[in-house]
């Protein structure tokens, strides 16, 4: 008999002391409810219709409802709803919180940094990269595009069997905001793959935008830095100069200079993707005369195919190609070589002067 139990049969008691029952009656009421209420704290059982608790532990043989929906669990099939009776999944949270509120916080002040307060998501079956792993979000409010995964995607082929993916359904953008609604986007990828840093409308596979004149591109290695500020009609590039970068310093070879690049064969030719014509090097010509200027390097070949996991057309790598790669002439050493020609020109305009002055450069 539970403690409800107990409290009815007080009540009956006052009731049947109102009625004008015999003392005897009453007594033996009383004594009956004692003798339980002793025997519930000695054996520590109570059994309350599908309710029973035994031992500390709580049974439960049916659906189980605190307070108006507010928590239910669904016995038969093993499921949980907080804010809704029907749950669809073993676990289904519905809140109502307002702007910016959250219907599931994580918030721990013990343990390690690296695991307070987290969410660990695992998947313990026997073919992880078949089966897939990570959050999917979806607001029935709107579009499919409004589907988003981040995790390890459901596909077995390679790459995508063993990776990180952040992904949008329905070919839509992304972007990266500091504000919660995302109205200021500081990075955003457009549905063709266009990324653009500091704009939404790049129109460019790549696009760096700032909204005061400066440096708007930094690259930097090992061995210097390189600063890229576009104007008007040109782009100023500044690199690293410095004295205390450098050793060994002499004056350049203009012959040398000259060497190297008068073996060079500059062509004209269109270019096979696009058809555009373009004047440049054969890398294997120039390998011939300067193998010094030519590097190699392997480029991978994608090609585009149906995902019936993605809904999707996806890149697969299906091959790589080996081609040659030209190193650009350094400005400076052109700048030597003008100052060269320069310097020649001038012995020559003396020597013509000298024999006749009429000349106009005299």
């Amino acid at each position: 008999m539970s403690s409800i139990s107990i409290i009815n049969s007080i009540k009956n008691n006052r009731m049947v002391k109102k009625r004008g029952l015999s003392f005897k009656n009453l007594l033996k009421n009383n004594i009956l409810s004692l003798i339980i209420f002793i025997g519930i704290l000695l054996i520590g059982v109570v059994i309350a219709g599908n309710v029973s608790v035994q031992n500390g532990k709580v049974s439960i043989d049916d659906d189980l409802t605190v307070y108006n929906n507010k928590l239910f669990v669904d016995v038969s099939e093993g499921r949980v709803g907080i804010g809704t009776s029907t749950p669809s999944e073993l676990l289904n949270v519905y809140g109502t919180g307002g702007s910016g509120g959250a219907s599931i916080l994580i918030n721990s002040t013990g343990g390690s940094p690296y695991t307070r307060g987290s969410l660990q998501i695992i998947n313990s079956g026997g073919n992880v990269a078949g089966r897939g792993i990570g959050i999917f979000t979806f607001n029935n409010n709107e579009t499919a595009n409004a589907t988003w995964f981040i995790g390890n995607p459901r596909d077995f082929s390679a790459p995508y069997s063993d990776a990180f993916i952040i992904g949008r359904k329905g070919g839509s953008s992304m972007d990266f905001s500091s504000s919660e609604r995302g109205a200021s986007s500081l990075m955003h990828l457009s549905s063709e793959g266009d990324l653009s840093i500091g704009t939404t409308g790049g129109g460019a596979r790549l696009t760096l935008y700032k909204n005061t004149n400066g440096t708007i591109l930094k690259l930097q290695d090992s061995d210097g830095l390189c600063n890229h500020n576009p104007e008007s009609s040109s782009e100023i590039v500044s690199c690293s100069s410095d004295v205390s970068l450098k050793e060994n310093i002499v004056n350049v070879n203009k012959k040398a200079l000259w060497d190297k690049y008068n073996g060079l064969v500059v062509r004209e030719y269109n270019i096979i993707s696009s058809g555009d014509k373009a004047i440049g090097v054969i890398a294997q010509e120039v390998a011939q005369t300067n193998p010094e200027l030519v590097t190699s390097e392997k480029v991978s070949i994608y090609e585009e195919v149906y995902s019936e996991n993605y809904g999707s057309a996806v890149l697969e790598k299906t091959g790589e190609n080996e081609i040659l790669l030209v190193e650009q002439p350094n400005p400076w050493e052109l700048v030597g070589l003008i100052q060269d020609l320069k310097a020649e020109n001038e012995e020559l305009k003396t020597e013509l002067c000298l024999k006749d002055s009429s000349y106009i450069f005299c």
